[in-house]
């Protein structure tokens, strides 16, 4: 099967579980560290200032893919800092119904705002809001890798298309007939895998339809890579080997930020990638350090480094990172969108 199929009927079944504890299998950076909703928030709370000066509608915020609700629940608290509670709608979308049930549970504080709905967020044509410029700010955190995704190969002048086993094992080849994949598959680096994320380009096109016109934005975090400069530097094989990951019963791969720009593009958004760090400097204005504990990714300003020194010391930090002569290299990156 192809691993689009494979990643699909796997992430299906897991997500749809309810007995799934996802933070128990894996842990992801806006659950690890809230400098993330932070951010957002910020971003969040300017636009709700210009908005408020052409609108009396309220400003609507939609969340894609919302895990547990720890994300939703960080980006609430530092938004009501900032602006009143009559200012915004929050949507949290999923299509998984245990984890909103989850989520809904966390929300035991009445301040906090959120209305979540269950729809699959790779199909367009299934999603209850179809009315165009609904939304205004729309956020996804670690959706991407979760999607169903192709893997393609370039081998010379041919493009083919990996298969892969129920066990999410590579198995061969086939010649790839996929429309969007050719599309880009002549930039593809010769004999590395490379993750098509055609979820992710279906999400694309439906928050392009939802997303307010001349106004609206997007932020879209997760981890992967921004450049096929980054996946060169490794053989094919080792990249290859390395490229699909299990986590219980979940599939993910690395998120194509470099393909997901340019598609970005070609449907009409203004799109950026950068770092997540940078996105994160870009809107609190605090210098950050990247740093991986047990619990997760963080952002770590000088003062939080040298309080957590002993603690980094466990972990494997030694003393170039503490001089700032060595960084930790960060997997995680935004792709900032603009319509």
């Amino acid at each position: 099967m192809t691993f689009y199929n494979v990643q699909k009927s796997a992430n299906d079944r897991y997500y749809k579980d309810p007995k799934t504890r996802i933070y128990y299998d894996f842990t992801t950076a806006a659950s690890a560290c809230s400098r993330t909703a932070q951010a957002c928030a910020i971003k969040a709370a300017k636009m709700i200032a210009a908005w408020e000066n052409t609108s009396q509608e309220p400003f609507r915020i939609a969340e894609f893919g919302i895990g547990e609700g720890d994300f939703a629940i960080a980006f609430n608290k530092e938004l009501l800092k900032r602006v009143d509670s009559t200012a915004f709608e929050y949507v949290l979308f999923d299509f998984s119904k245990p984890l909103l049930d989850k989520a809904k549970k966390k929300f035991t504080d009445e301040r906090l705002i959120g209305h979540f709905v269950c729809t699959d967020l790779a199909n367009p044509a299934k999603f209850p809001y179809s009315k165009s410029g609904l939304f205004e700010y729309v956020i996804t955190n670690e959706m991407y890798d979760d999607l169903p995704t192709a893997i393609a190969c370039r081998q010379g002048k041919e493009i083919v298309e990996a298969h892969y086993g129920p066990d999410a094992k590579f198995e061969n080849y086939i010649p790839c007939a996929n429309k969007k994949i050719l599309q880009f598959g002549e930039t593809f680096p010769e004999g590395h895998h490379i993750p098509v994320p055609l979820g992710g380009m279906e999400n694309l096109a439906l928050i392009k339809s939802i997303l307010r016109k001349n106004f609206g934005m997007a932020d879209i975090f997760d981890y992967g890579f921004m450049s096929y400069r980054e996946i060169e530097k490794e053989p094919a094989d080792f990249w290859n080997q390395g490229l699909v990951r299990k986590y219980g019963g979940h599939l993910t791969t690395d998120v194509n930020f470099e393909l997901l720009e340019e598609y970005a593009k070609s449907i009409g958004f203004i799109a950026g990638a950068m770092q997540q760090s940078d996105f994160i400097e870009m809107m609190t204005g605090e210098k950050l350090t990247s740093v991986e504990l047990e619990d997760g990714w963080h952002y770590y300003t000088k003062a939080e480094i040298r309080k957590n020194r002993k603690k980094l010391e466990k972990q494997g930090y030694g003393g170039e990172y503490f001089e700032g002569k060595a960084q930790e290299d960060e997997p995680y990156y935004c792709l900032s969108l603009k319509i």
